[in-house]
């Protein structure tokens, strides 16, 4: 009943926007703020302010690839990363490598002191094979995906943290490593080649278990292709909801480019448009270089976002995996203990004078009532001055 009634005082809440209109206040005269919120039953679009106008989106994109590979893909998409023994086994030795042949999977090595298996997995499989010696040694195949690693869109200063690691065919342990630094304390960094990482602790795992690995890669082995290893991701729909929730730019690369496996990054942006606008989106005239929303160059209008949000409403996958105003992930502070708490799906962006947030008012089902896109750039004020304003757009002038 309480949901209900929420759910009730934000339809009234919105139907009064058209009358009242205006934007934000206290943001400063720098500031550009963009507002387009649409009735999804009757068709009206109830707040139309600077919708046309581009703004850099920030972390909002990522709804994006998201919508697009829930679509091609399907919510129970999974990444298949395979291990092979290539070459000639005579007896307990093989003539020729272990290739791990990626997919760009995003999890594989889990997070922080996480550890999802895969390493002791591949050495398990390898031993139970009967095999005592490797003449050469292990290897990543990605010589087929262009675009690796930190895309040059970024910031630079970005790639120190873990939120700028870079996409990589295999990626592992989020690409970051535990450094040992002064007075023996350790720290996670980044690190520019997770194939060497997986690579060096498969072999080190091997050794454990007292099977002997060469130091150099045999050029084309003879022999055949054994596959003795297969990992497989949780399905895309969790996928999406961890994404969209802890808001993770790695897993967004990762989506983005499994629309185009083996391909560009450009190729993987041009079919995630090309899925989108099939499904009824007009984008408008987008500029995007990514799938995080980490490159301050992207830019699309509240409209355009608007436009997807209206097209993948229908989706009730997609429209879950939006974390809930005043409930989870990085709004769970927005609009907390207000009619808003977990009647608004929504995503959040920011980063330096940007906060956006684009989603869907639901109703007591969780259905999807009305598309809600905010953005702001360019303002001096904090963060959460910014998001306070916004909220009391949200609670008195709608």
């Amino acid at each position: 009943m309480q949901r209900l009634l929420s759910t009730l005082f934000l339809i009234l809440a919105l139907a009064a926007a058209n009358a009242k209109g205006g934007l934000p206040q206290g943001l400063g005269q720098e500031a550009s703020v963009g507002v387009y919120i649409k009735d999804l039953k009757t068709g009206k679009v109830l707040a139309d302010e600077n919708a046309q106008k581009s703004f850099t989106p920030a972390s909002i994109q990522k709804s994006l690839p998201v919508a697009a590979a829930l679509t091609k893909l399907g919510p129970d998409y999974r990444f298949t990363t395979t291990v092979t023994l290539e070459g000639k086994r005579q007896g307990n030795q093989l003539r020729g490598n272990v290739v791990i042949n990626p997919s760009g999977d995003p999890t594989i090595g889990g997070r922080g002191n996480e550890d999802d298996g895969f390493v002791k997995g591949v050495a398990d499989a390898i031993a139970a094979t009967g095999i005592k010696s490797i003449t050469g040694t292990v290897i990543v195949d990605d010589k087929k995906w262009p675009d690796k690693g930190f895309n040059p869109n970024w910031e630079i200063s970005d790639s120190k943290y873990d939120y700028g690691v870079g996409w990589w065919p295999m990626n592992f342990h989020h690409n970051m490593v535990l450094v040992r630094g002064r007075k023996k304390r350790s720290s996670w960094q980044p690190t520019k080649n997770p194939s060497s990482v997986v690579t060096s602790k498969i072999i080190a795992a091997l050794k454990a278990k007292g099977i002997t690995v060469g130091k150099t890669p045999i050029a084309n082995p003879k022999g055949k292709t054994e596959l003795v290893y297969t990992f497989t991701s949780e399905p895309l729909s969790e996928l999406a909801r961890d994404l969209m929730h802890r808001s993770d730019n790695l897993m967004a690369e990762a989506v983005l480019r499994a629309l185009a496996p083996g391909k560009s990054r450009q190729d993987a942006i041009d079919a995630e448009f090309k899925i989108l606008k099939e499904q009824g989106a007009n984008l408008g005239k987008i500029s995007q270089y990514d799938g995080s929303g980490l490159a301050r160059s992207n830019s699309l209008t509240p409209r355009a976002m608007g436009s997807l949000l209206e097209a993948m409403a229908g989706n009730q996958t997609y429209v879950d995996v939006f974390p809930r105003a005043g409930c989870d992930g990085t709004v769970k502070k927005f609009l907390k203990d207000t009619p808003f708490e977990g009647c608004l799906a929504v995503k959040s962006g920011s980063m330096k004078r940007v906060v956006c947030y684009a989603g869907y008012l639901t109703d007591e089902n969780g259905a999807p009532t009305h598309v809600v896109v905010l953005m702001v750039n360019g303002s001096v004020k904090s963060g959460n001055e910014i998001r306070k304003s916004l909220q009391e757009f949200l609670l008195k002038t709608l």
